[in-house]
């Protein structure tokens, strides 16, 4: 086999006849290069802490429960700042959330990466978190339970304290288009860039935050091996609330809008017009201070 190195990639990057697998505009483009089981995912987000954080979950997760893509090769061009990823090719389909064997296989790998521990939060890798919760804002000291605590109570007005909590592997980014089914039977998760080690509820508040949330992937995430705790409710409801005001703020406020506590974050995303309503007005004055795009916060709108 051909040695997968940076050369390798700027030949089938500029192949004719390499696949366009998947092109985001603005995002990612990935393809596959013919004649080998590799796929190169590239773009400007393309970054080494990805690549570090996808190979990490490849040594720590049991292939016979769910497979990760290997990692080949990393290289960013210098001139442009394109980030290159040459990773393992599954020939695959997209999970079908109504096929019981598939949505089983799935629950049970939700679960083998909430029982990997870390006495500590933070990334995979050592750089800040990526990702839909940390769009706009991230916490400075990320790898530190301190610095994620700061982070949320700062963008919230509810004091949270995570002394007590477990931090579990989470993947943070349970798009259906990142969940593969491979004909050997195995779940396969794409896209690492925002896996980490978090309170388990980070995994539910970060597929809520999607502007079209996949209800069946959500349904599955709400049911864990054990219930969630209120503690743990109202925890990843203020991490909710911290998110969207992060968005919608350049800098946190003295008084930050109050968390809306009727609402429940596990039974269905929240409808948001008075959180687009407090988040659109100065709680001193009650005059605006900013157009609210509440498609841009990640919160359906009904």
């Amino acid at each position: 086999m051909a040695t997968i190195d940076s050369d390798f990639i700027r030949q089938h990057v500029k192949s004719p006849d390499s696949i366009i697998l998947r092109d985001i505009s603005g995002g990612s483009t990935v393809l596959k290069v013919p004649g080998f089981d590799v796929v190169i995912k590239f773009g400007g987000g393309v970054t080494q802490e990805e690549a570090i954080a996808q190979s990490t979950a490849f040594d720590l997760l049991d292939p016979a429960i769910v497979r990760v893509p290997q990692v080949h090769h990393f290289h960013r061009d210098s001139d442009t700042g394109i980030g290159y990823l040459a990773m393992e090719w599954f020939d695959a389909s997209l999970i079908d959330m109504h096929d019981d064997r598939q949505v089983e296989a799935l629950q049970k790998t939700m679960a083998h990466l909430a029982s990997l521990t870390r006495s500590f939060p933070g990334p995979l890798h050592r750089g800040e978190p990526q990702g839909i919760l940390w769009e706009d804002s991230a916490p400075s000291a990320c790898h530190t339970v301190e610095g994620l605590e700061n982070w949320i109570n700062t963008w919230q007005h509810t004091p949270v304290d995570l002394r007590g909590e477990e931090f579990v592997l989470c993947h943070l980014d349970t798009a259906a288009e990142n969940i593969l089914w491979l004909p050997s039977g195995h779940v396969c998760l794409l896209d690492w860039s925002s896996a980490g080690y978090y309170p388990r509820y980070f995994e539910l508040a970060a597929h809520l935050k999607k502007g079209a949330p996949n209800e069946k992937i959500e349904r599955l995430l709400q049911s864990p091996r054990a219930p969630f705790s209120i503690s743990e409710e109202q925890h990843m409801g203020c991490l909710i609330q911290a998110c969207a005001n992060s968005m919608a703020y350049a800098k946190p406020m003295p008084r930050m809008p109050p968390k809306q506590t009727e609402r429940c974050y596990l039974v269905r995303q929240p409808s948001v017009p008075q959180l687009i309503q407090d988040l659109s007005e100065d709680h001193h004055t009650g005059n605006p201070v900013a157009q609210i795009h509440p498609e841009r916060m990640g919160f359906l709108v009904d």
